[in-house]
């Protein structure tokens, strides 16, 4: 009982500390902003589009969840991030992410329709700092769902990052993209590890009781 009692006050502190998401920004207006949540801040530094995506109509919000600490893309108006019929947009975002703590892991979680052959929804990541790492995600035909998450094979204090969104629609076929999920690992701070290490040990000494 005590042991329960201790690891229901570890799991509090942590549901405490998690950061919350902060109000959202139009791409339009995300240029030159620098923005933070919990121990991350991000400044953009560059947004493109091309095929008639109109940046006032896709947002993005800061946000911190099961997922992770980072952002998420979405379009405010239907069809923001939509192309059909042969169409092909292509969003691009440029920014740089840092941690005061060290960020260890990254990862995309996307939402997406893509109807018809040739038709698909994308998103490639590049890392100056971890050109190893391959966050792509891709969505096609009649798929919906695509994640992955990566560890960066380092923790590093600073991510440069240039992320591109591709959405392609074949010949009589639509794609569209509903969310981007964009999230880092943090490294914990030394009392939030404390508390991980102790809900850890309580978990192993359960186990080995029963």
């Amino acid at each position: 009982m005590r042991l329960a009692g201790m690891l229901r006050a570890a799991a509090a502190v942590l549901v405490i500390a998690a950061p919350i998401g902060a109000h959202a920004t139009l791409l339009d207006a995300l240029v030159g902003s620098s923005q933070s949540i919990g121990d991350l801040t991000f400044d953009f530094t560059n947004v493109e589009e091309t095929g008639g995506i109109n940046l006032h109509d896709v947002d993005l919000t800061l946000v911190a969840d099961g997922l992770g600490v980072g952002f998420d893309i979405t379009p405010v108006v239907a069809g923001a991030l939509s192309t059909s019929n042969g169409g092909l947009a292509d969003l691009k975002l440029e920014f740089t992410v840092t941690s005061t703590l060290g960020i260890d892991g990254a990862g995309n979680h996307l939402t997406a329709t893509a109807i018809g052959d040739g038709s698909s929804a994308s998103v490639s990541e590049l890392i100056n700092e971890a050109p190893a790492v391959d966050l792509g995600v891709f969505v096609a035909w009649f798929g919906s769902l695509a994640d992955v998450d990566l560890p960066l094979g380092g923790t590093f204090g600073s991510l440069t990052i240039t992320k591109n969104l591709v959405i392609s629609a074949g010949a009589d076929g639509s794609a569209s993209i509903e969310r981007l999920a964009q999230r880092y690992s943090v490294v914990p701070e030394p009392a939030t590890a404390g508390l991980i290490a102790l809900g850890l040990a309580g978990l192993t000494w359960a186990g080995k009781r029963h």
